[in-house]
This record gives C-alpha cells, structure tokens and sequence, in this order.
C-alpha cells in the first residue's frame, strides 16, 4: 500500500485516509455504497445509463463497443448474474419502487466492499477545475501503480458522484433524494477535516483475470494536433 500512496501522492492528493484500513470504517462506507447504488438502480434513468449504456452483456456486445462493462469481467457466479438479469428489467424494478423496496439491489456492492483489503480514496483541497484534472492524474497514477504491484483495483465512487450531482438531477424522486442526503451527511462525517473526496476504489490482491477488459485504441481517444511550426 505504501508504494501506491507514494505514486498517487506524486500529484499532490493525500489520497489514502490511515482509517480506511480499518474494518468498522470499511463497513461504513460499504453501506453507503451500497444505499447509493440502491438509489442509482431505482432511478429511471439511472436504471437505464446502467443496464442499457454501461453494462455488456455478450462478448460479442463486449468485442464490438470495447467500452463499458463487460460482465465476463466481473467474476460473478450464475446466481449473481441471474439477479443482475431480473434487476435490468424495468418493469421488475417499478414493482419494487411501488413495494417501496429495493434493499436487495445492495447486495451487489456490499459484499465486494467488505471483502476489501483497503479503499483508497482521491481527495481534493476543493471542486475547482484544477483540483478536478488533479485529482484525475492522481487517479490514474494509483490504479496504475496498484495493478502493476499486483492489487485489483474496483471503483466505487457512487456516492461521491451522486451526491455531487443531485443538485442537477431535477426529476429524481423524493425518497431518493433524502436517501442521498443522508449519504452526504455520512460521507461528510466519515472525511471531516481530509479533503474533499473525488474518486473513490476499493483494493483486493488479484490473481490473473479469466477475461481482461477490452478498450478502445488510444489513437481513437485522442486528436492530435502538431504545429506547423
């Protein structure tokens, strides 16, 4: 951990809070995790950005997008994709908004988080651009240098984002929103006098994956421009 802290602080980010090596702060934030989520899949849209926009469900969808999420990826066994299938269908997840339930959605995340060595977490000073394109670096030093030293590196930021972006989510249903609230207040206590959080992941030691992510070339991310000078 010491040699990740050390290359994600080459940008200037205390990164890594001492705490969250510790179970009961661990626990902590798996709940909230977990409640974000939750809030995330009962959304509409959010429920769509996920299951219709993100998620691969083939490696054939997988091979010709070569972004999102591939499933093959995520080393799940057959019982948590057959759950993942019934949560993707809209009208199952209106029955569990109508039922005012929806607590099994947090499973997903829950499990994962627990079972984490350590989360490690990009903090800012604030939410400036600079911070943000900072904090951005930071983040790709530690989940490089992290995967280099052998550790697996999940993102779980959701209620980082989220919480941050509440404000512009005009539509989201009232019981959403206090759900969200109460994760603000919670992460808001849990980094008193740290930062500002931003990016968020959890770290377990990894074996070799039996599928590895596909992702775009680097020449179809970036336009290059050179002078003519």
């Amino acid at each position: 951990m010491g040699a990740v802290e050390r290359r994600a602080g080459d940008e200037g980010h205390p990164f890594v809070d001492g705490r969250l090596r510790e179970h009961g702060t661990i626990a902590d934030l798996a709940d909230l995790c977990s409640r974000s989520e939750m809030v995330r899949l009962l959304d509409p849209i959010g429920h769509h950005e996920f299951f219709k926009n993100e998620v691969r469900w083939t490696p054939e969808e997988a091979a010709s997008t070569r972004d999102g999420l591939d499933l093959a990826t995520m080393e799940m066994t057959q019982g948590q994709l057959a759950a993942l299938r019934i949560a993707s269908d809209e009208g199952a997840i209106r029955l569990v908004r109508s039922w005012n339930g929806g607590k099994a959605l947090q499973r997903f995340s829950r499990t994962g988080i627990l079972n984490a060595t350590a989360i490690a977490v990009v903090m800012a000073p604030d939410l400036g651009v600079k911070s943000r394109l900072t904090a951005g670096r930071a983040a790709q030093r530690l989940w490089m240098e992290a995967n280099r030293l052998g550790w697996s590196v999940h993102p779980i930021s959701a209620p980082i984002f989220l919480t941050h972006a509440k404000h512009l989510i005009t539509d989201l249903d009232k019981d959403l929103r206090l759900e969200l609230d109460e994760v603000e207040k919670s992460m808001e206590r849990i980094f008193q006098g740290t930062g500002t959080p931003l990016f968020m992941v959890r770290l377990s030691p990894a074996g070799q994956p039996s599928t590895r992510s596909l992702r775009l070339p680097v020449e179809d991310m970036f336009t290059i421009h050179k002078s003519e000078n």
